[in-house]
């Protein structure tokens, strides 16, 4: 694992690996690691293969290539329904080295974990779900030529999240900045949903697949059921909004147009159709004008509140960095576009994000 910051004394060294045992991402693979150690060399690259072959038993249906931070990103559609990028080439978007194959199979020999060198910092750690998977993906191309390595394309929108979480919580060195900064340029422009529309688009298996695909992506943002109400937006958005139009924080009398203001800077943006969706199943009340429940009940509580909460951290923290409203609205318009307005990827060199 990649040490981008210096521990806090309770390192341990494992098989020849540095370990901190504070870190349960780190002391849950010391079985693994013991294990591996117990083998021989052919047993340990029998269970590597073992490994390998079911996760590089896929074959691409389309390829096409992205354009993110002016990196050419390779793609594919494989045949069990998965969208893959090149991870090599996105770690280069990210401005991360990435290390090859022979590097990912000494680690696997090793028992070491399989995060890709661009999330193994122990500054993102706290920032990781436990249940993350970003395991390397090899297929087969269209037509003849050598396998080809990427990861799962639907993990790159939480891969560029967890490095703005990172950034935006003042946990990472100076040197990791560029990183995040980058990571908040392709987050600007893709989804979950805006991902898989962006790869099918790029690899023309757009024309192929069901009319209704989108929709159906979509409905894991929007819960099934009304949730019950917990408070999910912090006393410092309304805080900093009300300092940034000029008005007195008052929150027990907040201005009606305060709800426009959130569904543009925060609804809007969340993925493609969801504001859209959220007003057709929540409309205005025609006595009061306001609406039966907040947006945020009808979310789902496995992606749809996750996403919201962390979109509320972002947009809070670039409030607060903010002079004027109009100069809030800019910066949020590069590292966080409204959907529907612009769905293009920006450049790394066209986005101007807050200085922290």
């Amino acid at each position: 694992m990649a040490n981008d910051d210096h521990g806090n004394g309770a390192a341990e060294t494992v098989n020849g690996v540095d370990v901190d045992k504070n870190n349960p991402r780190e002391t849950g693979a010391l079985g693994g690691r013991t294990r591996a150690a117990s083998m021989t060399p052919e047993e340990r690259r029998m269970v590597s293969a073992k490994a390998a072959s079911s996760r590089w038993s896929a074959r691409a249906t389309h390829m096409g290539t992205l354009r993110l931070n002016d990196v050419d990103v390779p793609c594919a559609n494989l045949e069990d329904g998965r969208r893959v990028i090149s991870i090599t080439a996105f770690s280069k978007a990210l401005g991360r080295a990435a290390p090859g194959a022979q590097t990912y199979r000494r680690r696997a020999e090793k028992g070491l974990d399989q995060l890709p060198i661009f999330l193994s910092s122990r500054r993102l750690t706290r920032f990781i779900p436990e249940n993350l998977s970003v395991s390397t993906i090899r297929y087969s191309p269209v037509g003849n030529g050598p396998l080809a390595e990427g990861i799962d394309a639907m993990a790159v929108p939480l891969i560029c999240r967890i490095w703005v979480q990172a950034w935006t919580a003042g946990a990472l060195l100076q040197r990791q900045v560029p990183t995040a900064m980058k990571a908040a340029a392709i987050a600007a422009a893709l989804a979950d949903v805006g991902i898989a529309a962006l790869v099918d688009e790029a690899t023309g298996f757009q024309y192929d697949r069901d009319r209704d695909a989108l929709a159906t992506i979509l409905e894991v943002y929007l819960g099934k059921e009304l949730a019950a109400w917990t408070k999910t937006f912090p006393d410092d958005f309304y805080k900093n909004l009300s300092k940034l139009r000029g008005i007195r924080y008052d929150d027990q009398h907040r201005p009606q147009y305060f709800g426009t203001l959130t569904n543009d800077i925060v609804y809007s943006r969340l993925a493609p159709g969801v504001r859209k969706t959220l007003c057709e199943r929540n409309p205005r009340i025609l006595s009061t004008g306001r609406r039966r429940w907040h947006h945020h009940r009808l979310l789902s509580r496995e992606v749809g509140h996750p996403e919201l909460t962390v979109h509320l951290h972002l947009v809070t923290k670039l409030m607060q960095l903010a002079p004027s409203y109009d100069k809030f609205l800019e910066q949020l318009d590069h590292v966080a576009p409204r959907f529907g307005d612009n769905l293009h990827l920006l450049s790394f060199d066209q986005m101007q994000p807050p200085t922290v």
